[in-house]
């Protein structure tokens, strides 16, 4: 098995449940290379009040993206925050994604199947390469939520029963593959988009690993197709105002999430159902690669 993953605290915990049950999964890590300053200048030159504008939202988003990812690391990792080591992973340039070399080394290692957590998109041939195709965790309920900042956008909608996390196929488009689960974590009027985030890791890794092993078990399920379009979110649909009404509204106004319980969806069979169809409760496959 590969998973390829941003390893930011949310997906870092995933991958920590998967290795636990999985040791032998190999993790390659994308890393994007930003254009220089310089480059930067000259374009911001040309746009003065553009260029000011994209400086004050790069500098908004890096502050807000810290200090969601410094309380999603102590939200799961408590007293052991600051030992934290990332796991060990190939680091490869995100732009080699979308070339043959990367296609190369995953050819080569000759996954089984292909996790996806935090990951850029893939085009169609690297997705081709596993034998039992390549699974997302999208932290959204989709197609309602697809793209980015997903959480975000349902909790500023009041949109609570679409507060989750989709673990699907992956195909040609953005978070449409066919759905394998749905994870709704379970909510309170205390949470946030950084604590409802990390509820949907520590929810959607075991019933990942619970995927896994069906695939291990050789009967990977296909899944249920996604019945509509929904909506696309792109990065820059998060701007700086829509994170201040988010704030107003859960500081002044008080409109926060109701009381739930956790709630998950599978659309494949579990453990106990798939060892009674082979007639054999406690026998493991072939272990995955």
């Amino acid at each position: 098995m590969v998973v390829i993953s941003s390893c930011r605290a949310k997906n870092r915990y995933i991958l920590d449940v998967v290795r636990r049950t999985f040791p032998e999964a190999i993790i390659l890590r994308p890393w994007w290379q930003g254009s220089s300053s310089l480059q930067q200048l000259r374009v911001w030159s040309k746009h003065p009040l553009r260029g000011a504008a994209k400086i004050l939202r790069r500098v908004s988003n890096d502050v807000r993206d810290r200090r969601h990812e410094r309380r999603a690391v102590q939200l799961l990792y408590g007293d052991t925050a600051d030992s934290l080591d990332l796991p060990p992973h190939l680091a490869v340039p995100a732009r080699d994604l979308r070339t043959g070399r990367t296609a190369d080394i995953l050819a080569a290692l000759a996954p089984d199947v292909l996790v996806l957590s935090g990951a850029p998109i893939l085009p169609p041939d690297l997705l081709a390469i596993p034998k039992h195709g390549t699974v997302n965790l999208h932290f959204g309920v989709a197609p309602q939520y697809r793209g980015e900042h997903t959480l975000f956008h349902a909790l500023l909608h009041g949109d609570y029963d679409h507060v989750g996390m989709t673990i699907h196929r992956v195909d040609a488009g953005v978070d449409t593959g066919p759905v394998l689960a749905y994870v709704r974590p379970a909510m309170t009027a205390a949470d946030d988009e950084v604590s409802l985030g990390v509820k949907c890791a520590q929810l959607g890794a075991r019933v990942l690993v619970e995927y896994l092993h069906t695939v291990e078990e050789g009967a990977p399920a296909l899944g249920t197709s996604q019945t509509t379009k929904g909506r696309l979110y792109r990065l820059d649909d998060r701007t700086l105002w829509k994170d201040i009404r988010s704030w107003a509204s859960r500081s002044i106004l008080r409109r926060r999430p109701p009381h739930r319980v956790a709630e998950t969806t599978r659309f494949f069979p579990a453990a106990s159902e798939l060892a009674l169809r082979q007639g054999s409760v406690g026998s493991r496959g072939n272990r995955l690669t």
